[in-house]
């Protein structure tokens, strides 16, 4: 099913990105990641002989721009986005006043910048039939943590965003996908003394979701979401809200 299919993945470098580039490389898709740090771009061409890695900041318009164009010329299409780049940052409240530059700056990360590389891919995702968009979410977008209100609001958004957008799309053949993981395995939860899936689980699964074009995949744990929020919605917040 993904054979010479055209892949990018921002945030490809690392954690659920990195282990999402294996997965479409094992399918013999034509992948493309994109990432800040260059050791990290090295590294996962090295570790992916074949792949296409570009340095591209997604908040920056200009780079994602040149980043789209880079792919027109190469490609003339793009058969699947997936947006998994973000970042979470603890943020406590009670210490107000915080820098409100870098909680634009989460929000700029976790939202804005998923929405503008989808705004700007989809002229090229319009000219691929039967094209995807994957979205990484996050169950604190379905019920917030306490530990991380800025990204658990800003991932909220985007799950609203996901299906305004899978309404607009659909006319057009052009799919969209949320992927719903608890927490992760990556270098950004190191710090973290929890229970964690392993991203390649996540990779796993997001292709098996596009496979029977899901609308939303959720992995391990997150799987009871929907259930809980419908039998024990106050429960379910406080018990996520501690995490």
């Amino acid at each position: 099913m993904f054979r010479d299919r055209i892949v990018l993945i921002t945030g490809g470098t690392s954690g659920i990105g990195l282990s999402l580039a294996r997965a479409f490389v094992r399918e013999h898709a034509r992948v493309i990641v994109c990432g800040r740090d260059a050791g990290r771009l090295q590294a996962a061409r090295d570790a992916l002989p074949g792949i296409s890695a570009i340095s591209c900041d997604i908040t920056h318009v200009d780079q994602v721009e040149a980043m789209i164009a880079d792919i027109e010329a190469r490609h003339r299409r793009l058969d699947i986005l997936v947006n998994n780049a973000g970042q979470l940052v603890e943020r406590d409240f009670t210490q107000a006043p915080l820098a409100p530059a870098a909680l634009a700056a989460e929000i700029e990360a976790n939202l804005i910048a998923p929405i503008v590389v989808t705004n700007l891919a989809l002229p090229l995702l319009k000219k691929a039939p039967g094209a995807d968009i994957v979205v990484v979410g996050s169950g604190y977008g379905w019920t917030p943590s306490a530990r991380a209100p800025v990204y658990s609001a800003a991932k909220a958004g985007l799950r609203a965003f996901v299906k305004a957008l899978r309404m607009q799309l659909a006319p057009l053949g052009v799919r969209v996908m949320e992927v719903v993981p608890p927490a992760v395995d990556t270098p950004a939860t190191a710090h973290r003394r929890v229970k964690k899936l392993s991203p390649d689980l996540v990779a796993e699964d997001t292709l098996k979701g596009l496979e029977r074009h899901a609308r939303e995949v959720f992995v391990g744990s997150a799987k009871a979401l929907p259930v809980l929020l419908r039998l024990a919605p106050r429960l379910l917040e406080e018990r996520v809200g501690r995490t």
